[in-house]
């Protein structure tokens, strides 16, 4: 029997224990790739199944009834939400509580206000309580049908001072636009030169302004800056006023209005669950909120059909013509 020596045994052993080691790190090795790559994987899973589009959102603001409709994909409550708000300041027009403020009106007066008191005797029949009963109901009708007719002829009134100040407002800016002039020897700059010609509008802008209730949105600042920008970069009267004539969103106003605009989610379901077909949740500030309604996209199925080019074909039938008389 051949004899091994300790030396030789000890060399042995150190060269398996060494080959046992570099498997188990090769095996770790393949276990991490395959770990990166299913994590990966998931990711480009979960990016893809959220840029599918299969919902479709529904947002309403409480206070005027403002709405609009975009598509998303299979996305938790909190993602939607956040998604949502970004549209938000993009699409919907900017808020303003003072539009939804009316006077009230001087000649509606609630039914509930009128009381009737029988001052005549005990013995009375119950024909004349009825007829009080129809007087007041009746008196209460005409007093609601003259509230509504003051509501009409009001708003007919304020749309009336509205185009009235929106025209003196065009006809002041296109006046200051026709005396600006670009001459490249000119010392002044765009900025003085609305500086100059701010005065000769300034009382058609803010007569405009708080008319339409923009007045606390603008300061002389902003409106002489943006006066500015358009003499710089060429942009005529109709170009300055778009910005005044027209909703605008959000996003278009004056950085100050958005300082402090905090939001909150509340929903009857997890925020981290996935939205679904019938989920309502609403998106709550300080002023007003929106609800947001998920309803299933429906699914389409476009068929390719072939149209003979011979049917676009046609001929004239002189005989079925009428003749002239």
């Amino acid at each position: 029997m051949p004899k091994h020596f300790p030396a030789q045994r000890t060399l042995t052993s150190s060269l398996s224990s060494q080959l046992r080691y570099l498997d188990a790190i090769t095996l770790h090795s393949c276990y991490v790739d395959v770990l990166l790559f299913l994590h990966y994987l998931g990711l480009v899973i979960l990016y893809i199944r959220c840029k599918h589009t299969v919902y479709l959102l529904e947002v309403i603001r409480s206070t005027d009834g403002e709405v609009r409709y975009y598509n998303a994909g299979a996305n938790s409550i909190q993602a939607t939400a956040a998604y949502v708000l970004q549209k938000y300041y993009r699409d919907f027009p900017l808020y303003n509580p003072a539009l939804q403020y009316r006077s009230k009106s001087t000649y509606r007066v609630r039914s509930s206000s009128f009381k009737v008191y029988n001052i005549d005797e005990q013995g009375e029949n119950q024909q004349d309580e009825e007829a009080d009963a129809r007087a007041i109901i009746t008196a209460a009708a005409r007093r609601r049908d003259a509230g509504q007719n003051e509501r009409y002829f009001h708003d007919v009134e304020k749309e009336r001072r509205i185009r009235k100040r929106r025209s003196r407002l065009q006809c002041a800016a296109e006046d200051a636009f026709t005396v600006v002039n670009r001459d490249v020897n000119s010392s002044s700059s765009a900025r003085e030169v609305a500086e100059e010609l701010w005065p000769t509008m300034a009382r058609s802008m803010q007569k405009y302004l708080r008319t339409t209730r923009q007045h606390q949105h603008y300061t002389r600042e902003d409106v002489v800056d943006h006066l500015s920008f358009c003499f710089r970069h060429g942009i005529g009267p109709h170009g300055f006023l778009a910005k005044y004539l027209r909703p605008q969103p959000s996003i278009t106003y004056p950085g100050h209005l958005l300082d402090n605009a905090a939001w909150s989610v509340s929903c009857d379901e997890p925020l981290l669950s996935g939205i679904r077909a019938g989920v309502t949740f609403e998106i709550i500030q300080s002023d007003y909120k929106l609800i947001v309604t998920v309803r299933k996209q429906p699914s389409l199925v476009l068929h390719d059909e072939y149209i003979d080019p011979k049917t676009f074909r046609f001929k004239l039938d002189l005989n079925q013509a009428e003749s002239p008389v």
